[in-house]
């Protein structure tokens, strides 16, 4: 549905432009290049060290492609449930299958939430890293 909509040149559809932080972000990659990317964000901001080797990572996605962050942020979600899924049964075991892949299908669906900004996705890659060397 979403498909014929977004084809018939209605607002609807997968092309999302980058917005607010997005847009600071992909800023920063194009001035930055590569390495000089986490020293323009270091100079901004503090909170989070670690933020800036993800976007560096996903830097040809994000610069290539308009809706590269949307895409970025929707892979996450499925790297996610994936991790939670794969947690869930390797610490509670077989029998907790059910329970894992509705946690899965909850994460899947809780990534299509009113949070317009894709700023999140690294924070969730983490995340990903996190329940996985559980």
């Amino acid at each position: 549905m979403i498909a014929v909509l977004s084809a018939s040149g209605k607002d609807f559809g997968f092309d999302v432009s980058p917005l607010g932080e997005d847009n600071n972000w992909i800023d920063m990659l194009r001035r930055g290049g590569e390495v000089g990317a986490a020293h323009l964000l270091w100079e901004t901001d503090h909170r989070n060290p670690l933020s800036p080797w993800w976007y560096i990572a996903a830097r040809p996605i994000i610069l290539n492609f308009e809706a590269g962050l949307f895409w970025l942020r929707y892979f996450i979600a499925l790297a996610l449930a994936l991790s939670a899924y794969s947690m869930v049964v390797t610490v509670a075991g077989y029998q907790a299958r059910w329970f894992a892949v509705t946690l899965g299908i909850l994460i899947i669906f809780w990534m299509a939430n009113r949070y317009t900004e894709q700023i999140i996705w690294n924070f969730q890659g983490a995340l990903c890293a996190s329940l996985l060397s559980v």
